[in-house]
């Protein structure tokens, strides 16, 4: 019997955490925390309102917005240091909700004209963070319309555990880079497919988390639900979206071995390695079966592909729009406040 979920980095078994872990992605960017925050880059030619580069940690400036009770004047200045400092993963949500540049757009716009207008009335029982992002998944909900054809529901678990597949697939980590890269690109594009097929309960937690690397707790504040079931939709989503990007990866010749294990033995396993993911922590791969492993190394792929999900930029169409905007919300509502928000 395996010793289940062990996530202690010294446990770890180094020749199988590095197989298990795609390299060309590894590269690519880096798992952010909610203690990681964009370095400002203003530049006078938009307004103020700057270029994102990613920086860690987070400047003194930027842990003040995220973290300080004491209210901030409400100024443009203000208003430009929250979009410089939340703006691409407030850009990164919207994209992978709406489906469309336009949508998305429109949606970030809205996004932070509320957060200006609502600014002189926050009292900071919340973090700035979690008060943002409360006002993008409202909004996310008030905007968002039904397509034609969207599942109202993700499946039965049954439906989604991989443990069935008759022949597993092959470890992308273990093959030529060439084909590593070619596999990470079209899952891409299998993962963009299916966050957007997503039902909206079940989009939103996934897209916080795993896209734009908030806790737990911070998402169930955000959607005030428990914790548990911010977890299990998260956890019910990335297999969904493994579900996916397994289209991209060639499988093996050989038909699946037999299980190494009993059922309920992988299910703790398949538990244990999500909550490795939720924590950001190394899973124990030395102690799982070659279908495990496999099964795994796809929930691997797709978390990196999350990641690099989250690295876009701000559009620069997007970058004057919000300038403009925020100088003309500037012009007309000077001196007066926002009521027309519930606080978080």
């Amino acid at each position: 019997m395996p010793q289940i979920g062990s996530t202690n980095p010294s446990a770890t078994n180094t020749h199988e955490s590095q197989a298990h872990r795609p390299r060309p992605m590894a590269r690519i960017g880096t798992y952010r925390s909610s203690r990681t925050m964009p370095k400002i880059d203003k530049r006078k030619s938009t307004g103020g309102i700057g270029r994102i580069m990613m920086a860690s940690p987070m400047s003194d400036t930027l842990v003040s917005m995220s973290t300080d009770t004491e209210q901030p004047d409400h100024t443009i200045d203000n208003f430009q240091e929250l979009v410089d400092a939340f703006g691409p993963q407030i850009y990164a949500l919207a994209s992978r909700f709406c489906g469309t540049p336009e949508d998305a757009e429109d949606l970030v716009q809205e996004v932070f004209l509320q957060a200006y207008r609502a600014w002189p009335s926050f009292e900071h029982r919340s973090s700035v963070k979690t008060w943002l992002y409360t006002i993008a998944a409202r909004t996310c909900q008030r905007m968002h319309r039904k397509r034609a054809g969207e599942p109202k529901r993700i499946g039965s678990l049954d439906d989604l555990l991989p443990f069935g597949e008759p022949r597993i697939s092959i470890i992308p980590a273990d093959q030529p880079e060439a084909l590593q890269l070619q596999i990470q690109r079209e899952a891409r594009e299998q993962v963009e497919a299916a966050i957007v097929s997503l039902p909206e309960e079940f989009r939103i937690p996934l897209i916080l988390k795993d896209i734009v690397g908030l806790s737990m707790p911070e998402i169930a504040e955000i959607l005030g639900e428990k914790p548990g079931t911010i977890r299990s939709r998260i956890h019910r989503a990335r297999l969904r979206l493994r579900d996916a990007a397994v289209r991209a990866v060639p499988k093996a010749d050989s038909p699946a071995p037999l299980p190494a294990y009993s059922q309920q033995t992988c299910l703790d396993l398949l538990h244990a390695k999500q909550e490795a993911l939720d924590r950001g922590v190394p899973f124990d791969s030395g102690v799982i079966c070659e279908r495990c492993r496999s099964v795994f190394a796809t929930l691997d792929l797709t978390q990196d592909v999350c990641r690099q999900l989250a690295l876009d930029e701000l559009p620069d169409r997007l970058v004057q729009r919000l300038s403009e905007a925020s100088l003309a919300s500037a012009a007309s509502k000077e001196g007066k406040s926002s009521s027309d928000f519930d606080q978080p």
